[in-house]
């Protein structure tokens, strides 16, 4: 059972996370991290069973107007502020977007 646990979570952030955080040339312009985002903390130095759901609470942006930093909450209460790289934003119904349409 815990052989199959931890093949389960190996999987998931290895194959379902990165599909949640699409990266693009710099070239590209993506979706800024906005203010109400629902994201998953990636932290290197514990398994993904442990990675907090966090709640993006204000945002950085750099010089260029594109966001580097964000504070976030956590289910405690706690507001921290993290670079936008260890954050994977988890989809919503506004990310959908039909054939044709572009959503940046």
């Amino acid at each position: 059972m815990q052989a199959q646990a931890q093949n389960f979570w190996k999987r998931w952030s290895s194959e379902y996370l990165p599909q949640c955080q699409r990266r693009g040339k710099w070239t590209k312009l993506t979706r800024n991290i906005k203010v109400g985002d629902l994201a998953v903390l990636k932290n290197d130095n514990s398994p993904p069973l442990l990675w907090d759901l966090v709640r993006v609470t204000k945002v950085h942006p750099g010089p260029d107007g594109i966001v580097r930093a964000v504070t976030v909450r956590n289910s405690s209460g706690s507001d921290f502020k993290r670079p936008e790289n260890k954050l994977v934003v988890l989809p919503t119904e506004n990310d959908e977007v039909g054939e044709g349409q572009n959503a940046y």
